[in-house]
């Protein structure tokens, strides 16, 4: 079809695909009284710059795809859109991944204010979405989010409804351009494979949550609720721009890999509640010195190593782990952490003396390409070399009985 504008103001109900695939159409007007949208009407429309749904639209039989993340607007030039009232993220009302993948969108603007609703997987890879807003009446409006900002470049700012109360995995994973957010007192409750979890709960670890994995504009991130105890897993893995975070509840965990990859934060401060830190959470940031509480029970594999740092300070009151000369070793005379100030040399070659019990983590840094093993060492402990990326080389001298597990 070749016409342009396509007046539809007199049809009662619509065909499925009834403007699918016209290149041409830039504008098409409803029946206001319309209450459902058929599926893939606008798909292939790839001219189409201005749409206003009809204000009684209750259903949009949206074609989201959940392996191509196509939305319905994927071709479309179609820079803001205000969904009705009676229009929201439901099976039954406007499915995930609508919006996926957007050629154009900008700015979406939900009104719904009569539901409670979550909104799931809806933005995915829409580069240039830059704001959504959400209308809220009391309880009613947004309540859970997850998956919705993956890979959505463009976003800079997003202000979450205080009528959130679950934030799920990879919410703003990708999203490079986001500099500060927010997570308001309301949220109470990740989501962890589909099931809501309190955050407070222990067996609640997250792995993989990646709530702002890979924001490398971020520079601030801050939690209001005061029911949180746990860092989440990979929260601000690969924020290379990240300064500052605030934490309000008393955290118990600090999970593997939160802070990995965090050069730009120099400064971070233990909450004196810590009790566990868990593998590679400060791996490669930029963080010097660590003060670890008396409450520290338990720090694993690479937890803190970085080129940055330059010593560890334990309290003399804790009586699982001790600092000598910035390093930390535990109570048996193990080293945990090394900081690598001359041992690792400028072309990246680590070289690990003859005489020290040392665990697998303990030498850890981004920058290391060779390790040499003294002669006289033994044993290559456990996940000794793990967490190394540009490892190259590795030097093991005659001495070498073992080579543990995972090593």
């Amino acid at each position: 079809c070749g016409f342009t504008e396509l007046d539809l103001s007199t049809f009662e109900s619509l065909n499925i695909g009834m403007i699918q695939n016209n290149a041409n159409l830039t504008k098409v007007i409803f029946n206001d009284n319309l209450t459902t949208m058929p599926s893939n009407m606008f798909l292939g429309c790839s001219s189409l710059t201005e749409l206003t749904l009809p204000s009684k639209l209750t259903k949009w039989d949206t074609n989201g795809n959940a392996n191509s993340y196509k939305g319905e607007l994927s071709e479309a030039p179609i820079k803001k859109l205000v969904l009705p009232e009676g229009l929201y993220p439901d099976m039954n009302s406007l499915s995930a991944y609508t919006f996926c993948d957007s050629l154009a969108l900008e700015e979406v603007e939900f009104t719904c204010t009569t539901k409670q609703y979550t909104l799931s997987s809806m933005f995915c890879y829409s580069k240039k979405l830059k704001k959504v807003t959400f209308a809220s009446d009391g309880i009613y409006g947004l309540t859970k989010m997850q998956n919705n900002f993956v890979g959505c470049t463009a976003l800079e700012t997003f202000e979450i409804p205080s009528t959130v109360t679950e934030i799920g995995n990879y919410e703003f994973f990708g999203c490079t351009s986001l500099k500060s957010i927010v997570i308001p007192a309301t949220v109470t409750k990740a989501l962890r494979d589909g099931f809501g979890v309190s955050i407070s709960d222990p067996s609640s670890r997250l792995y993989q949550s990646g709530l702002f994995s890979g924001c490398t504009s971020l520079e601030r991130g801050e939690m209001q609720s005061t029911e949180t105890t746990m860092i989440p897993a990979y929260a601000f893995c690969n924020c290379t721009s990240l300064k500052e975070v605030v934490w309000a509840g008393e955290i118990t965990s600090i999970n593997e890999y939160a802070f990995y990859n965090t050069q730009a934060l120099t400064n971070y401060e233990i909450p004196e509640t810590v009790t566990t830190i868990e593998q590679y959470a400060f791996m490669n940031s930029g963080v010097a010195n660590f003060q670890i509480s008396a409450n520290v029970t338990n720090v694993e594999a690479g937890a803190f190593g970085s080129k940055a740092l330059q010593s560890i300070t334990v309290d003399p009151a804790n009586t699982k782990y001790y600092s000598e000369n910035g390093a930390l070793y535990n109570s048996v005379g193990t080293l945990i952490v090394q900081p690598m100030a001359g041992l690792l040399d400028e072309n990246g070659v680590l070289t690990i003396p003859q005489g020290i019990n040392f665990n697998g983590g303990a030498f850890v840094s981004n920058d290391i390409k060779k390790v040499i093993f003294a002669d006289g060492i033994t044993t290559v402990p456990y996940q000794m070399l793990m967490g190394l990326p540009n490892l190259e080389e590795v030097y093991l001298p005659d001495s070498v009985l073992q080579i543990q597990s995972r090593a």
